[in-house]
């Protein structure tokens, strides 16, 4: 099968699983998640974090923000650049509902008004989503490629959260592909072996 329909088909399989979870499974996974995520060294040790907004049925992230904005960490996150099928990067302080809106994506985003541009190189640990991941650090996303471009000369470490679900023994791999270094799920946190830092 070539790469693309395996990928389309890995996606489909993985939207319905994850779809499966209910919220209050998601959120005790989501919690558990979080709570190795606190004990790994690139995250403390992180002054600014680029972390995703979830949605639908994503690993939630505003438990982290909160935490991450507590420790005075700064937060980086992703506005999607459709012009230029791009994403750039904004400050952001606060999760208050008047200050974010939707992107054509339907991911939330701060609204033009409150955007602070951030320089991906100032970012110290992307954290990111994804709808499947191997444990050599190979990800699948959504299909539009859109973290693979922001990531091609990021030297900083890239992690994705995911539920154990989504971790799959073998992934298809395209040369515009990026992997992540570490991969965190309700059950573990894994070290990759084809990480860009190992």
């Amino acid at each position: 099968m070539p790469h693309e329909a395996e990928k389309k088909s890995i996606r489909k399989k993985l939207q319905l699983e994850r779809r499966g979870i209910g919220a209050t499974e998601r959120h005790r996974k989501s919690q558990a998640i979080m709570a190795f995520l606190l004990q790994l060294d690139p995250f403390r040790k992180a002054r600014t974090i680029q972390l995703y907004l979830s949605y639908a049925t994503e690993v939630e992230t505003s438990p982290i923000f909160h935490f991450a904005r507590r420790k005075n960490k700064q937060i980086a996150v992703p506005i999607l650049d459709r012009a230029h099928c791009a994403l750039q990067f904004s400050e952001l302080n606060t999760l208050s509902p008047h200050m974010l809106e939707k992107s054509p994506l339907g991911i939330s985003q701060p609204r033009l008004e409150f955007q602070k541009k951030i320089d991906p190189k100032t970012i110290d640990l992307w954290i990111i989503p994804g709808l499947a991941f191997d444990p050599q650090g190979n990800r699948l996303g959504y299909g539009k490629g859109y973290y693979d471009r922001a990531l091609q000369n990021i030297q900083q470490p890239v992690l994705g959260l995911a539920f154990e679900i989504q971790i799959i023994p073998h992934l298809p791999v395209e040369t515009r592909d990026v992997p992540v270094d570490y991969i965190i799920t309700e059950k573990r946190t894994i070290v990759c072996k084809g990480g860009r830092t190992t």
